[in-house]
């Protein structure tokens, strides 16, 4: 096969073809997904938050610095970061200090370190995005004493069996 490339010719044979595009996909596999849309919550985005609740909109954001998640937990209200895709167990224990509403609607997952951490919130906990939880996570969650959100139908049956004994979940059944 004979293919052109900034005006230089090149001839490889199919099988060493092949062996390329394998090559540049395992590479691509290893590197992992880009993070060039990852928008990153820092610790000078969340005090500007703190001093005007207008002048961020923290639900853009899809990760967040453990510094920034330290900031916010100085916030009374309402916080909604459901941009976030990921939260390290130091952001989630941080986060667990907010009084208030704590939304993460976006999170797929959690540690068992960062459940065991939310499970502390004293507020209103928003996790409607969990796809995937273990039984010490759901544990841990099903110890918080305040009201909080997640879709049982989403969630391993062993969790979501676990979360019914939380008052939320009562008139579920």
């Amino acid at each position: 096969m004979k293919r052109a490339l900034n005006q230089t010719s090149y001839q490889f044979s199919e099988p060493a073809t092949a062996a390329l595009v394998l090559l540049v996909a395992v590479v691509a596999c290893e590197a992992g997904p880009a993070k060039s849309n990852e928008k990153i919550l820092t610790q000078k985005i969340a005090e500007q938050f703190l001093e005007n609740v207008n002048s961020v909109e923290l639900s853009e954001f899809t990760a967040i610095e453990d510094a920034a998640a330290e900031s916010l937990s100085k916030h009374e209200g309402w916080l909604s970061l459901n941009g976030l895709t990921s939260l390290s167990d130091a952001a989630a224990e941080s986060l667990s200090k907010c009084e208030g509403i704590l939304s993460l609607n976006g999170l797929t997952s959690l540690s068992d370190a960062a459940a065991e951490s939310l499970s502390k919130c004293e507020g209103i906990l928003f996790l409607s995005g969990l796809t995937s939880l273990s039984d010490a996570a759901a544990e841990s969650l099903s110890k918080h004493k305040g009201h909080f959100w997640l879709s049982l139908d989403n969630i391993p049956e062993s969790a979501a069996t676990i979360l019914r004994q939380h008052p939320s979940f009562a008139e579920e059944d």
